[in-house]
Parts: structure tokens; C-alpha cells; sequence
């Protein structure tokens, strides 16, 4: 917005589309549904269903296996197509469209704000995109030799680093599901866990390398 008020066009390079959609389009982000699909009942958010079986304030990537099946299985109830579209292992998507479905107040499924986002409007009047078209072993190719190429000039010295920093603050504990039981303490036993569901963390291939 800066840049166009001085006249200056900009020009953007690289990037997912989903950075480049949020950029040409409007409303890409909004929780909030527009047209039909809003009504004065979406503002009122409901409480977590009792017949959910889980926590979904603390469901995660790192959540055991029990856990996400439970938070896919309400999603399939709640809004079906929307599960379709997901792993059920996907937890931190998972959560956010049942999110959205409490929200609103259980009255708009997540699908249906997609939806309506298939018939959003440009931000901006005037634009030119260019892509580049390359056959998929070419492109794979391409990658191997970026990513050797960062190795050696010290990606994993660099993550190791960084994890080593700052780890600490996305690191929680949470009730070890395979820990024996024993009379001599009552305190429940407890495990570390890296939450890679938020903040730099979920950088793709950085919880891989870790």
C-alpha cells in the first residue's frame, strides 16, 4: 500500500501462492464470513461439545495418535467436507476448522468460508503474474542440488544452533502415556515435547532436520 501511494510498482518474487493469493486477493484470511453465510448467531461462540472426548484448546502435532483421531472424528461430524480434504493426522488444521466451528457458534463449518472465498474479489485493480513452467524431474533436480548446496555451507550446523537457542520455548510437558505406575509417588509422571505446530518452528523442513 506504501509503494502504490508513491507510485513506486512493486515487485514480488518466490513465495508459496498461498502468500501470493493473501496478497492479490481480499478477505483471504478473514475468520469472519461475508454474504449469506454471516448471520447475527456467528458471533456467539459455543463451548467445547461434552461428547468430545478431548482436549481442543491443547490439541497439536505432538498430541498422541488417540487424541487426533478423536479431534478428526468430531471434524467429520461437524463438517464433513472440509475432513475429506485432511489427514486425519493433520492436527494443527484439524483444530483450526473446529476453532472456526465454535466460533460461530456452531452455525458456519469452515468448508462453507472457503467456499465462499472461491468467489473473492482482487485487492488491487491491476496486476501481472508470471510463472515458470519446469517438468517435475527437472524441478526435483534442482532441489537436490539447493539443498546438498546448503548443507555445505552449514545448514544442519545452523538449525542445530538454533534449536539448541530456542527449543526451550516451544518445548511443554504433557502426561507420559507409557509410563509405568508405581506406589511410591502420586505425582503423575511427565514428558518434554517440541510443539512444531507454531511460530518459526513450523518451517518446512526445520522439525525434519531436527
Amino acid at each position: 500500500e506504501e509503494f502504490l501511494s508513491k507510485g513506486v510498482i512493486p515487485l514480488v518474487v518466490g513465495g508459496t501462492n498461498y502468500y501470493v493469493e493473501c496478497l492479490l486477493f481480499k478477505a483471504l484470511l478473514d475468520d469472519t464470513p461475508t454474504g449469506e453465510a454471516a448471520t447475527p448467531s456467528t458471533n456467539q461462540e459455543m463451548q467445547q461439545p461434552p461428547e468430545w472426548a478431548f482436549d481442543l484448546s491443547t490439541l497439536s502435532e505432538t498430541s498422541d495418535r488417540e487424541t487426533q483421531n478423536l479431534a478428526f472424528a468430531a471434524l467429520e461430524k461437524v463438517d464433513p467436507e472440509m475432513a475429506a480434504k485432511l489427514h486425519s493426522h493433520d492436527a494443527r488444521k484439524v483444530k483450526r476448522c473446529l476453532e472456526v466451528y465454535l466460533q460461530h457458534g456452531g452455525q458456519v463449518k469452515y468448508s462453507s468460508i472457503v467456499g465462499n472465498q472461491q468467489q473473492f474479489s482482487l485487492r488491487y485493480p491491476n496486476h501481472l503474474m508470471l510463472f515458470v513452467d519446469c517438468k517435475v524431474d527437472v524441478l526435483n533436480a534442482r532441489i537436490d542440488a539447493r539443498t546438498h548446496k546448503m548443507v555445505d555451507h552449514g545448514l544442519l550446523e545452523e538449525v542445530t544452533a538454533f534449536n539448541n537457542t530456542f527449543n526451550h520455548l516451544f518445548t511443554k510437558k504433557r502426561a507420559c502415556p507409557t509410563a509405568p505406575t508405581t506406589t511410591e509417588s502420586t505425582q503423575p509422571q511427565t514428558e518434554e515435547t517440541t510443539d512444531f505446530s507454531h511460530g518459526v518452528l513450523q518451517s518446512i523442513g526445520f522439525k525434519e532436520f531436527v
